[in-house]
């Protein structure tokens, strides 16, 4: 009752008691609060007690926030190895910039790319940075609160068949990717192409081009490359750049230069 009536602000013949708060020492007023007909008198709540409260407030959904983002973090099976990259300590190289900035540009305006469906194919060679960029996304889009699953290609194939033999639900992992608010596909060309990996990747993306959801996809391939690694349905989705937008990464393996 003592909560609402403070909410309420309704006090009337407000009059000092004489008491002092015993934590701030100022004075300990009274009020009358009238509801329907009736006339109560209430003390009020001294105001370092509501901004204790209101502290302890902020502090507590601080803690759930942090909670919450810890639990999407465990859920997105982003490695540990890129659980700290940032665009903040990304250090550019030659040839990054324009991946680095249509990144930013992408993380920073992802309500309304989400909102329209829109991903990226991000594509360059091996150790160009690419994928450190797409997990720069990632950390940027979990530490906001919003779901971000991450699959490595050919790790997400692998553990869709370890459920074959009745050790965990494929479905589960299907889902997992078909309603994640961001889904990244990292490597895609680097896997062995079957019929089923074809048919496994349709299903996914075409899912959530449907349900309007964006993905991320980044691999060494060009997209005609790619065209001889993956099911032509896949490759005609990816090939509209109103949905997956190409960026290429053009620096050098960062493994090769020399030091």
């Amino acid at each position: 009752m003592g909560e609402e009536i403070e909410k309420t602000n309704v006090w009337s013949e407000k009059r000092d008691t004489g008491e002092k708060c015993s934590n701030c020492d100022r004075p300990i007023f009274e009020g009358k609060v009238h509801f329907w007909g009736t006339t109560q008198v209430y003390k009020i709540t001294c105001q370092c007690e509501i901004d204790k409260r209101n502290e302890q407030r902020k502090a507590d959904e601080e803690a759930q926030r942090r909670r919450y983002i810890a639990d999407l973090r465990h859920r997105s099976g982003l490695p540990r190895k890129w659980e700290n990259v940032t665009f903040e300590n990304f250090e550019p190289r030659k040839g990054t910039e324009r991946a680095c900035k249509a990144c930013i540009n992408y993380a920073e305006q992802f309500p309304s790319v989400q909102s329209r469906g829109i991903g990226m194919y991000l594509f360059g060679t091996s150790g160009s940075g690419k994928t450190r960029l797409a997990a720069s996304i990632a950390n940027k889009l979990l530490d906001k609160g919003i779901s971000v699953k991450w699959w490595n290609v050919t790790s997400l194939y692998l553990e869709i068949q370890g459920t074959f033999n009745g050790n965990g639900s494929s479905q589960e992992i299907l889902d997992d990717c078909t309603n994640a608010g961001l889904l990244i596909l990292d490597d895609m060309g680097a896997e062995k192409p079957s019929e089923w990996t074809m048919a496994t990747m349709y299903d996914i993306l075409n899912t959530r081009i449907d349900d309007v959801l964006p993905t991320i996809i980044t691999s060494n391939l060009k997209l005609e490359e790619l065209a001889n690694k993956a099911d032509p349905r896949v490759i005609s989705r990816i090939r509209d750049k109103d949905i997956f937008p190409h960026i290429a990464d053009d620096a050098t393996d960062y493994r090769r230069v020399e030091k």
